[in-house]
């Protein structure tokens, strides 16, 4: 597929219907044009994240390198050059910095980098949570990988709001309930203290998966 870009500046937008933009060059309409055989132009819209990394953000990235260095018995320098390569690799992201790299790649490669910890068993030296930077995306991987949100240790899924008792759970359909990971510890804490009080004491809450992450991450079954 060969693509047209044109490069502009966000000016308006109302709701999903209407987005205008001032684009840097004329747009060639008869060019585009071509490009339809049904009377539609379709495009895409990419935004580019002009915010640079922030300083805890590079922290944290340094903070995983450095337990993934000393799982591995490896320099930090070594392995920050590898997670990278993966990374870009797997995501299709340009080569960037860790020093000056936008706060969107370095927030994805936070992720990127728990989630390699999780599946490999790497230790983390500061709680899971502390180390994130997609809260969300962090509770995701939890549950994904049966990680407990707050001890990293392995974990069963919570029901934050309850399903009752005496419901078969192979029946029920889990994407409409949201869910957390945690060990018996907390989860038999979450139920002591009731769920408000226990969100705001660790900071987490649940999330919503989606069917195809429920039958992913075999919930229920």
């Amino acid at each position: 597929m060969i693509d047209m870009e044109y490069i502009g500046k966000l000016t308006e937008a109302k709701g999903k219907q209407f987005v205008t933009f001032e684009l840097n060059e004329e747009l060639d309409i008869a060019e585009i044009s071509r490009f339809s055989n049904d009377g539609v132009i379709k495009a895409s819209i990419q935004f580019e994240d002009n915010r640079k990394l922030s300083v805890d953000q590079r922290k944290k990235a340094h903070a995983l390198i450095r337990d993934i260095a000393l799982w591995s018995v490896s320099e930090p320098e070594y392995i920050k050059a590898w997670m990278k390569y993966y990374f870009i690799v797997d995501t299709g992201v340009e080569y960037f910095s860790l020093g000056s790299c936008d706060m969107t790649t370095a927030r994805l490669f936070i992720t990127y980098l728990i989630d390699f910890c999780f599946k490999w068993n790497v230790p983390f030296r500061d709680k899971g949570l502390d180390v994130a930077d997609d809260i969300g995306k962090y509770l995701w991987l939890c549950i994904k990988h049966r990680k407990c949100a707050i001890s990293g240790k392995p974990a069963d899924i919570h029901h934050v709001d309850a399903i009752g008792a005496g419901r078969d759970r192979r029946t029920v359909d889990h994407s409409k309930h949201e869910l957390i990971a945690l060990n018996r510890e907390y989860h038999e804490e979450a139920h002591k203290i009731g769920w408000e009080t226990f969100s705001r004491k660790y900071q987490v809450y649940g999330i919503r998966l989606t069917p195809q992450d429920i039958k992913e991450f075999k919930i229920g079954g």
